[in-house]
């Protein structure tokens, strides 16, 4: 009970620093920052907390989390002082919806397996928002596009009929006639369709397609480097390969 009493009062103890930031007396950059530009700082902070998670360093993982954290404590320490919200107010609402969507576990309901975990989920979600028309309403438009892709296939999978746009066979056949046209507009069109259906093939095979591309990514990545500064990618002339 005392160590995880400690841990609290360190949590408290960066709440404190961070107001303190924001003090009068404070630091001039923090005091500076609103919420819309602390908006890109929690990007940058997630996907580096990512990179951390992916690499397996978990001392890196450890500072990435306490990064992040510090960029929401200062957004809530903002909207504190504009009357908002506080910090408080945050913690107490994410704890209640967590207890109110895991009734398999604070209640008295059946949920044995992760399916009807998750079709118990929806369900809450639902009556918690009834105005959403749509099950993709609440997929964030500013998630990276192949995500968005990602999820909506997830989400409209479900529903008997739903399929997406192209198959992948197909919107490949329309990749090459449009790349045939030399029409740009089209190609760009042909290519949106083409990831869509490699994500919507991806979500049936069970694999997250963005988290696939980073692995790829990553590992091409370490062996261009390995090839040193001035190997250039594979098919690239020297003057070809870009910034």
């Amino acid at each position: 009970m005392e160590e995880r009493d400690g841990k609290v009062e360190s949590l408290a103890r960066l709440v404190e620093v961070v107001a303190r930031l924001r003090g009068p007396d404070g630091c001039p950059w923090d005091r500076r920052q609103t919420i819309p530009s602390l908006a890109r700082f929690v990007l940058e902070e997630a996907y580096e907390l990512i990179e951390a998670i992916e690499t397996g360093d978990v001392q890196a993982v450890g500072e990435e989390v306490g990064d992040l954290l510090m960029i929401l404590l200062l957004i809530a320490r903002i909207a504190e002082e504009r009357g908002d919200f506080h910090i408080g107010d945050a913690a107490e609402g994410i704890a209640r919806k967590l207890i109110r969507r895991h009734p398999h576990v604070f209640g008295d309901v059946e949920a044995p397996t992760e399916t009807e975990v998750l079709r118990n989920w929806e369900a809450i979600k639902r009556e918690e928002k009834p105005a959403r028309a749509s099950p993709i309403d609440g997929i964030p438009r500013a998630a990276p596009a192949l995500l968005q892709a990602y999820r909506i296939a997830d989400r409209t999978a479900r529903t008997e009929g739903a399929r997406p746009p192209l198959s992948l066979s197909e919107a490949w056949e329309a990749m090459r006639s449009a790349r045939g046209s030399g029409d740009r507009p089209a190609i760009e069109r042909a290519l949106g369709s083409l990831l869509f259906a490699v994500a919507w093939d991806a979500r049936g095979c069970g694999i997250e397609p963005e988290a696939a591309l980073r692995a790829v990514v990553r590992e091409y990545r370490e062996s261009f480097a390995s090839r040193g500064a001035g190997g250039g990618a594979p098919g690239e002339s020297p003057g070809e390969a870009g910034p």
